[in-house]
């Protein structure tokens, strides 16, 4: 079942919470609410969920309008935060309520909280209290719970915030084998930025109240529409370069001497005052790079490990090779190819929406090497 929000603004007394958004959740899918604190993307499942109103705007399952349908008469299914089981009730009694309260028999009751305990793989502790439970297999209850109705739509609020970093990848695992398995149609809130790219078919990022972009992981990070978009996504974050446009397809780097020549960027839409995005494992220490400075930290990301450099008007951070020797305190140049270069407006924070020539052998041009 697709899912549409049309228009949608929500208000509370003097503030905007959702501004004029449209979103929609393709069936079958799993689309990540991703966004800083407060950014609307929890209201947003409440609105989903039926628990908000829309104050205007309209929102659709399927072909059926919603908006002002009561929760319990929409057909979703929601795990919360802090999982909300009851703690009198055994595990597979806290799965079998949501029939109970639609007066399902008790015996098919049984059979199909038995299924989805099979399903998230806890069917093993059937008998016990949630308090004798760890987080993840609380977590996996309450997946179980939600399930068991047959939902059209699940709603995931911040399951995994409680949980400690093992185990967050353990069930960030298990919440897609089961989505994939289901193949219900699901929408994930989260503020961590690793945990929507690696779990979700779809991505839609929120910063105060305003869509910014969707579309998958993968778009959102090569392609970014603004300023946010770039800065939210990456660790390392972006790095930022003070550029102005000059004549000849050429701009000029805040710190760099000469004007560089663009070859497969066309600056025609972009304005004379712009800030360039250069991601840190796109730059990379070269003996010829025309950036300059010292180096303040040398840290590691993973495998990877990264240089931290003083430039005169701010700092970047760099890719090191795995044979490269660089101590804290070196004297360093850098540079970056021209393909990974992204553009902003410096007042709009948008994309100058770069155009690049679709030839990969010609898109090599190293942006900020001299000679």
């Amino acid at each position: 079942m697709d899912v549409v929000m049309n228009n949608v603004t929500m208000m509370f007394q003097s503030s905007t919470a959702i501004k004029n958004t449209s979103l929609s959740f393709q069936s079958g899918r799993l689309t990540t609410l991703l966004g800083p604190s407060g950014c609307g993307k929890s209201t947003t499942l409440f609105l989903l969920a039926g628990i908000y109103k829309p104050s205007n705007g309209s929102i659709y399952f399927g072909d059926r309008d919603v908006t002002k349908v009561e929760p319990e008469d929409r057909g979703v299914g929601m795990v919360f935060q802090n999982y909300a089981l009851y703690p009198h009730m055994s595990v597979l009694k806290n799965i079998m309520f949501p029939l109970k309260m639609m007066r399902v028999p008790k015996a098919e009751r049984f059979e199909r909280a038995m299924d989805m305990a099979k399903l998230v793989k806890i069917d093993h502790l059937a008998d016990r209290k949630p308090k004798q439970l760890s987080g993840g297999q609380q977590q996996r209850v309450a997946i179980a719970r939600a399930l068991v109705k047959q939902p059209s739509l699940l709603l995931l609020d911040e399951p995994l915030s409680n949980l400690d970093a093992r185990l967050r990848l353990e069930m960030r695992d298990e919440i897609r084998r089961i989505q994939q398995e289901t193949k219900v149609t699901t929408v994930f809130v989260t503020h961590d930025q690793d945990e929507a790219m690696s779990i979700a078919d779809h991505i839609a990022l929120m910063h105060e109240g305003d869509l910014q972009q969707q579309g998958s992981g993968e778009s959102l990070y090569r392609t970014p529409a603004n300023q946010f978009v770039a800065s939210f996504l990456g660790t390392p974050p972006m790095n930022w370069l003070n550029v102005s446009q000059t004549k000849n397809n050429s701009i000029m780097i805040n710190e760099t001497k000469s004007a560089l020549a663009l070859h497969h960027i066309n600056l025609s839409d972009c304005s004379q005052e712009m800030v360039a995005g250069v991601r840190p494992e796109h730059v990379h220490i070269h003996e010829r790079g025309a950036l300059s400075g010292k180096v303040l930290q040398v840290y590691f990301i993973g495998r990877d490990r990264f240089a931290k450099i003083a430039l005169k008007d701010g700092d970047i951070s760099a890719l090191l090779y795995q044979h490269q020797q660089v101590d804290v305190g070196d004297f360093v140049h850098a540079a970056f190819s021209e393909e990974h270069l992204h553009l902003f407006d410096k007042t709009t924070k948008e994309n100058c929406f770069i155009s690049r020539e679709e030839d990969e052998n010609e898109r090599t041009t190293n942006v900020g090497i001299h000679g």
